[in-house]
């Protein structure tokens, strides 16, 4: 038991890519985007706490597109990306 209690807060090597311990953060529906389906300030919040937190790794949640939205990321889902990277 005690071997596998330190196998979670240890890192794994995926890929090529070191994780600084087994704890994941699954997607879910956070409710927290714009109703015009652009990240909202507190969405930003939560995915700036959850990547300073002890999550290994952190799957985000479902983005809203929309066709006429064809010119690449939308810059709060860029800061998303951007935070992410910056946090390991």
């Amino acid at each position: 038991m005690q071997e596998n209690k330190r196998k979670a807060f240890s890192p794994i090597e995926v890929k090529g890519k070191t994780i600084k311990n087994r704890f994941i953060r699954s997607a879910v529906n956070d409710h927290l985007g714009n109703t015009d389906g652009t990240v909202s300030d507190a969405e930003i919040e939560m995915y700036d706490t959850l990547g300073r937190g002890e999550i290994g790794v952190v799957i985000t949640g479902h983005l809203s597109v929309s066709p006429s939205l064809d010119s690449g990321p939308i810059p709060p889902s860029s800061l998303l990306a951007t935070m992410a990277k910056s946090m390991g």
